[in-house]
């Protein structure tokens, strides 16, 4: 909406308002900004440490406080003050330490499409799920289209259960999940 965050925070909750009024809930993206990338992440690795301001996190930060974001969509932008090994959608000290313990939001996390070229290009599959959900994400998302695999959901599925019988996701963790997922799904029949 605006390179001013605050800006950004006054249309944001606007359209988001008028979109409750509606029954729809929104999703506020791309965690923890893109605004100041200069690449793309669906071409490869962006990597925003010097030009990111941490000014973008305010529009996050008064829609969460505000009680108006349903749910947080991350980006795979590399910001290494905080996460010097992995993207904000792979980084726990981003998505969970930032998002979920300083800005206090307790709703549903999505990742950013995991075919991107930031993530495949980087990461199998089998680690870019591991991670994400490590990291605090509640959402697998493929978008599915560049390097379409009709595989895709079951293959995920199988990797998340191999990850909780290896032990290396707890089956609390993905109740946290379920949980979130299920108090979202009663706000919108309600």
């Amino acid at each position: 909406y605006s390179s001013s965050a605050e800006a950004v925070a006054l249309h944001a909750t606007a359209v988001i308002e008028a979109h409750h009024e509606q029954g729809i809930l929104c999703a506020g993206k791309h965690f923890p900004g893109h605004g100041s990338s200069l690449t793309d992440s669906h071409k490869g690795l962006v990597d925003i440490t010097d030009t990111w301001n941490p000014s973008e996190l305010l529009p996050y930060r008064l829609l969460i406080q505000n009680g108006l974001l349903d749910a947080v969509l991350s980006a795979h932008v590399f910001l290494r003050q905080y996460d010097p090994v992995y993207p904000a959608t792979l980084s726990d000290k981003i998505m969970t330490g930032i998002l979920r313990q300083e800005l206090q939001f307790g709703g549903i996390v999505f990742t950013d499409d995991l075919n991107m070229g930031a993530i495949h290009q980087n990461y199998s599959l089998e680690q870019s799920v591991e991670l994400c959900i490590q990291a605090g994400a509640d959402v697998v998302l493929h978008a599915n289209v560049d390097q379409y695999d009709p595989q895709i959901a079951p293959k995920t599925v199988a990797i998340l259960k191999q990850l909780v019988s290896d032990n290396k996701i707890s089956e609390e963790r993905i109740d946290e999940s379920f949980r979130r997922i299920m108090q979202t799904k009663d706000r919108i029949h309600a």
